[in-house]
């Protein structure tokens, strides 16, 4: 990508990925020299028909210079502010679609963020494309001997008391699961706490400092 950023002497280069459903990204359209032409919005991209579309996966190469045209001090976006401005100064934006053998996921959304938390636990994947094995656990992190985790992550300094299981489940730093509780795809922010005997499954999802009172149970479970 960046030496495709350096022969076309782009100002912004875009990395693009194929999807077949569009209706939650924004389209890129391109000329036959993969110069973009325009970037379209979610609901224009929906119902075209068409049954592969190139959409914008967040990762940029930009010039230095480019950054002078990012204010300080509010927010801006460089998707919906930035890039439509360099398009209307007629600045070279280039698309470059990355291959299809490399691993893309938007994470987006608690569920996406999720399945790539898990998807890193394969090793294959793992040593794939970060070059290592997966790191399931955190530094100071500490699992009682009797607690069972199944293909989780565990962030760094978070504590797993007796009896506990988690399955397919992410835990931010400092995150407590309590005596006994049951976790199943379950993603907790930052300093939750879990307490003693909750049973929470797939759906749920925990922001920072959150408190689950015990012996609380999410609907269905198992």
């Amino acid at each position: 990508m960046r030496r495709f950023h350096e022969r076309k002497k782009s100002a912004v280069t875009v990395a693009l990925v194929p999807v077949g459903d569009p209706s939650h990204y924004g389209l890129v359209r391109m000329d036959p020299d993969g110069r973009i032409l325009e970037f379209s919005e979610k609901r224009e991209a929906e119902g075209t028909g068409k049954k592969r579309f190139l959409i914008n996966a967040g990762i940029y190469i930009f010039e230095n210079r480019m950054l002078d045209f990012i204010p300080r001090g509010r927010f801006f976006s460089v998707e919906k502010d930035l890039f439509p401005f360099l398009l209307g100064k007629k600045m070279p934006l280039y698309g470059f679609v990355l291959p299809g053998s490399r691993y893309w996921i938007d994470i987006g959304t608690p569920k996406k963020y999720l399945e790539a938390n898990l998807d890193l636990l394969d090793p294959r994947l793992c040593r794939r494309f970060l070059g290592e094995g997966p790191g399931p656990e955190g530094a100071g992190t500490r699992v009682h001997p009797s607690a069972r985790v199944i293909r989780s992550v565990l962030g760094k300094d978070c504590r797993v008391g007796p009896g506990a299981v988690l399955e397919d489940c992410v835990l931010l730093d400092r995150a407590v699961v309590e005596e006994g509780a049951r976790l199943r795809g379950v993603v907790a922010g930052r300093r939750a706490r879990v307490g003693a005997f909750c049973m929470l499954k797939g759906g749920v999802f925990l922001g920072e400092d959150s408190r689950i009172s015990p012996f609380t149970r999410s609907i269905p479970f198992p």
